[in-house]
């Protein structure tokens, strides 16, 4: 009997000494998650209550067995007080918003070793100034440096295969998309090379007044000039077929606006809140204009160069704007105009 028992506590503490894949656990101050006891992976869990410069280690112990540190998981220091981060060359991936909204993080060393950085993983880091992106990197999620308003530089290391730095503005490896712009940037010069502006590659850069695009672009993603409150003038290349959602949208600042004869669409929002925008002219070639896309701009005339009324998804694509404005069209449209859904709200129509 005796020898029973001490056989079913040998066997007991030896299951206590074993952890198993998902288990969670603290070492010197920092959370971590098991990924695989088999493979001996952790990833850097949730640590909302992390203050200060954190130093996190290549390997941990738990339970007298070693572990690599392989990743910072989703939401890792999301909302926490880190002041700054050094993290290891063994740590291939950091998780979605594992840095969100930490607002004390002045510096963040990256070592060569991340392949994959995830959506908003540095959104709102304001006190972040400049970030240097690892050689390694090979995917980047959207949103990555969104609502960071001290960013002034975001670099890549040498040799990195997939993406560049030009004066800290953030593209792919050909220089053939503009990632981002960090937000404390003045002014910006698009190469030559660039075809498509990325989503929210300009979005919410406060300071930036004016830019001028190449008309080797032929792609502006959705929210791309979002939120740039300074930005007073901006001219589309004829080479730019749609205004995607949200694009200009909050460009408080913005007068006056062009819509190239190119385009064809014009999206969902993409001049909501432009607050002084009065004057915009609607080329000849745009068929649909989505909701609320011109939604409480302070518009005194809109003049539309498609005799064939483009069409209209809700009455609240000129939301707040008055019923009354000139709305300057082409000869011969207006029982067009008059009848058709959406422009029909407005009442003062002039032929050009």
């Amino acid at each position: 009997m005796k020898r029973y028992l001490s056989l079913m506590l040998a066997t007991m503490l030896a299951a206590l000494a074993y952890a198993a894949d998902g288990d969670v656990f603290t070492y010197k101050g920092i959370n971590y998650k098991i990924l695989s006891e088999s493979a001996r992976t952790v990833e850097v869990t949730e640590n909302e209550e992390a203050k200060g410069a954190i130093v996190i280690p290549a390997s941990v112990v738990h339970k007298r067995v070693s572990y690599s540190v392989k990743a910072l998981g989703n939401g890792a220091f999301s909302r926490s007080d880190v002041t700054s981060v050094k993290i290891p060359a063994t740590v291939t991936a950091i998780g979605d918003d594992a840095f969100r909204d930490c607002a004390r993080l002045t510096t963040i060393r990256i070592a060569g070793g991340v392949k994959e950085i995830g959506y908003g993983a540095f959104w709102g880091c304001e006190s972040l100034t400049t970030v240097t992106l690892p050689k390694t990197l090979t995917t980047l999620g959207e949103r990555v440096f969104d609502n960071c308003s001290s960013l002034r530089s975001i670099n890549v290391a040498v040799g990195n295969k997939h993406f560049c730095s030009v004066n800290g503005v953030l593209f792919d490896i050909r220089k053939t998309k503009l990632i981002r712009c960090p937000e404390a940037k003045i002014k910006c010069v698009i190469p030559g090379s660039v075809r498509e502006i990325g989503s929210s590659a300009f979005e919410s850069c406060i300071k930036l007044t004016s830019i001028t695009i190449p008309n080797t672009v032929t792609k502006i993603g959705a929210t791309a000039f979002g939120e740039c409150l300074a930005l007073t003038s901006i001219k589309l290349p004829e080479s730019i077929t749609e205004i995607e959602d949200g694009t200009f949208s909050g460009c408080s600042s913005l007068t006056s606006f062009v819509v190239p004869n190119s385009v064809t669409s014009i999206g969902w929002g993409a001049f909501d809140q432009c607050h002084k925008l009065k004057v915009v002219t609607i080329g000849k070639s745009v068929t649909e204009i989505g909701i609320e896309a011109f939604s409480f701009a302070d518009l005194q005339k809109i003049i539309s160069l498609n005799p064939t009324p483009p069409a209209i998804e809700d009455y609240s694509s000129f939301d707040g704007v008055s019923t009354d404005i000139p709305v300057y069209i082409p000869k011969g449209s207006l029982n067009a105009y008059k009848s058709a859904d959406g422009w029909n709200q407005f009442s003062n129509y002039k032929e050009l």
